[in-house]
């Protein structure tokens, strides 16, 4: 039996260990905050259409092409962004839950809201420091594709019918995309641990725990990203909402199933060396 499927396997034993009502709860409890976050941006935009399209009417104030500008919808998509980065500390708290679940028999729910508090900024910190790692490697490896797929958008917006060499250079660009992406999986697989080792240790810094992370994973990138490759025909379902409340759990269950194991390996065969 393969690595992955041992730990698939570990991950369903996990949950029927009376652990379904927990990670399901926990998973509701991420979804429903960003449920609420979306109808209290529809009700701010409601709110500022109601009381800024008189006014607009009223002034007459238009754009260029001469349509009326969307001022409400503009001010509830630029709070968007800021309420979903406060949720962060909260995404973080259910992940830490499923990390607690594959260690211990019983974990309590009031453990999801444990970065809400007095850990709330560090924790967003952290958070952010891991993400600044990956963003400038997203940068580096999808900004040849995103370059030649503007240009060649530019360049043949006007044409009726691509030409030939156009229609290769479209397959050169999506080759460069595939390749950026597989780059990316290679480049970013390294900081997998990186919020695992957080919730072990909470004094370690963003940058501390990157490199932890990297010395981790050195022998276990490839199986890591078998794992996830082999849960995308479950993540795929999620695009039916209601498969989410089910696979999600499986699927971070697996994940910290995975890291808790790497974790406990690479202490093992550090303290063999010693």
């Amino acid at each position: 039996m393969s690595p992955e499927k041992k730990i698939r396997l570990q991950a369903r034993n996990t949950l029927s260990r009376n652990n379904w009502p927990m990670a399901v709860a926990a998973v509701l409890v991420a979804l429903s905050a960003v449920l609420a976050v979306i109808y209290l941006l529809s009700g701010v935009d409601l709110l500022f259409t109601a009381i800024l399209d008189p006014v607009i009417e009223a002034l007459n104030i238009n754009n260029d092409l001469g349509e009326d500008i969307s001022y409400a919808g503009t001010i509830s998509s630029t709070l968007t962004l800021p309420f979903l980065v406060m949720l962060i500390p909260l995404f973080m708290g259910v992940i830490r839950v499923f990390y607690l679940i594959t260690k211990n028999d019983e974990v309590a729910f009031s453990q999801v809201f444990y970065y809400i508090g007095r850990r709330y900024f560090r924790t967003l910190g952290v958070f952010f420091g891991v993400f600044v790692r990956c963003l400038w490697q997203a940068a580096v490896c999808f900004l040849p594709s995103y370059i030649g797929l503007s240009v060649l958008t530019v360049s043949t917006a006007e044409k009726d019918k691509l030409a030939f060499s156009d229609n290769i250079w479209y397959f050169i660009v999506y080759a460069l995309l595939f390749g950026g992406i597989l780059l990316f999986a290679k480049l970013s697989i390294r900081y997998f641990l990186s919020f695992f080792l957080y919730f072990e240790d909470e004094s370690l810094s963003a940058r501390e725990l990157c490199e932890l992370s990297r010395t981790y994973m050195v022998r276990f990138e490839s199986s890591v990203m078998k794992l996830i490759l082999s849960l995308f025909p479950w993540i795929l379902s999620c695009i039916l909402i209601i498969p989410c409340l089910f696979v999600l759990p499986y699927a971070l269950t697996c994940l910290a199933t995975s890291a808790k194991w790497i974790i406990a390996l690479y202490h093992q065969s550090e303290n063999k060396d010693e």
